[in-house]
């Protein structure tokens, strides 16, 4: 792990991944990948455990400015 990385940024993505096409089918689309993006989904199917949730991220989940904001919260430098 690089020091002041998300612990989450250790296993990335092979490079050139791309989305599998074809249809999707889901009850609550999330737009973002953040903090509050990843919370709601999480809480959503805490409540509701069969609801098909997505959530939808340009780059990658809590790269922006999630990412560096929770470096502070782990007490990370």
């Amino acid at each position: 792990m690089r020091c002041g990385s998300p612990i989450w940024w250790d296993d990335a993505a092979p490079a050139g991944v791309r989305f599998p096409g074809g249809g999707l089918s889901a009850d609550v689309a999330i737009v973002g990948g953040g903090l509050a993006g990843l919370s709601t989904a999480y809480h959503l199917l805490a409540r509701r455990p069969g609801l098909r949730v997505v959530v939808l991220e340009a780059t990658r989940l809590c790269a922006g400015a999630s990412g560096r904001t929770t470096v502070l919260l782990i007490g990370e430098q």
